[in-house]
């Protein structure tokens, strides 16, 4: 999940990462979380020792109070982040690559790579300064973030996804930026290395919050463990009578995958763009919202 993709892409760059990696299913992952040199040098910064503001060793470090360790942490975690980065590795230095994505990108070992349809709901519905959006504070969003693109970026987004509310629109950019474009990319990177990737997108919505959470970030963990009737579940998921056909259909992909090495449907090449919609119908799509896609490949924004 978005939690230890950096992980994944930190093993998959590194010789002895293969012996940990047989396959791979990384869903929802942060695709741009690793961090560089210049970052690390900062977040550094907030880890310093609360009492005496440095920290001269590792073994000072490993010596100080459990509560000063905690009170470092919350303080790196209040940090501005980009890319919620603040606790991934970082390459460039003398431990990973600084080309770590590309050598993951190029490893052999096979992926099967998803998100979510509405990933940032689960961040952004429950914010009182949003949860209420306006089409006023859409526009501003857009002209803060993507610029001279935003009139041409909300007549897209506005007509991918009709009817959709001014909170869903600003979480879908947020969505593809840090979600599902990286995860294409690194699927287009890995076909052009030879290395086998599969994709998946997953947009079954929850009803659970009267549906405000839409198809968010980690609803489909419990699906992919067929696991939707485990104690709490409910609270994220809420009902549906599809939902265990989904989760029957995703795990056994999934299983599948572990036994052979490859799903049941076509591995991604740049040109049909083959991915799997998980929802009450389950489908194969080619190039799903290929209208946003292509508006992303020739904005200037990122």
């Amino acid at each position: 999940t978005g939690g230890y993709e950096p992980l994944v892409d930190t093993l998959a760059a590194i010789p002895v990462g293969t012996y940990f990696l047989e396959l791979c299913t990384p869903r929802a992952g942060e695709w741009n979380a690793l961090r560089r040199l210049p970052d690390e040098a900062r977040i550094g910064v907030g880890m310093l020792n609360p009492k005496t503001d440095h920290v001269e060793s590792v073994d000072e470090l490993r010596a100080m109070p459990v509560a000063d360790l905690l009170a470092a942490q919350a303080k790196v975690a209040a940090m501005p982040a980009a890319h919620y980065d603040m606790f991934s590795p970082t390459v460039g230095g003398a431990g990973l690559p600084a080309d770590a994505r590309e050598r993951a990108a190029a490893n052999p070992v096979p992926f099967c790579v998803g998100t979510n349809h509405d990933e940032n709901l689960l961040f952004l519905a429950f914010d009182p300064n949003l949860a209420a959006a306006t089409t006023e504070q859409w526009v501003a969003f857009t002209e803060r973030e993507l610029g001279a693109s935003a009139a041409e970026a909300r007549a897209v987004y506005e007509s991918h996804r009709p009817g959709a509310t001014p909170l869903q629109l600003i979480a879908a950019v947020q969505t593809d930026h840090t979600f599902r474009l990286p995860a294409q990319r690194f699927c287009e990177a890995r076909h052009a290395a030879g290395a086998p990737s599969w994709m998946y997108w997953f947009t079954w919505a929850s009803t659970a919050f009267g549906g405000i959470i839409g198809s968010c970030h980690a609803l489909d963990i419990p699906f992919a463990f067929d696991n939707i009737h485990a104690p709490g579940t409910e609270m994220l998921l809420g009902d549906g009578a599809e939902r265990q056909g989904i989760a029957t259909r995703f795990a056994d992909e999934i299983t599948r995958f572990a036994r052979n090495g490859a799903t049941s449907w076509p591995a991604f090449d740049p040109t049909t763009r083959a991915t799997l919609r998980l929802d009450a119908t389950v489908e194969l799509l080619s190039d799903p919202e290929s209208g946003i896609r292509s508006w992303w490949e020739q904005s200037t924004t990122v």
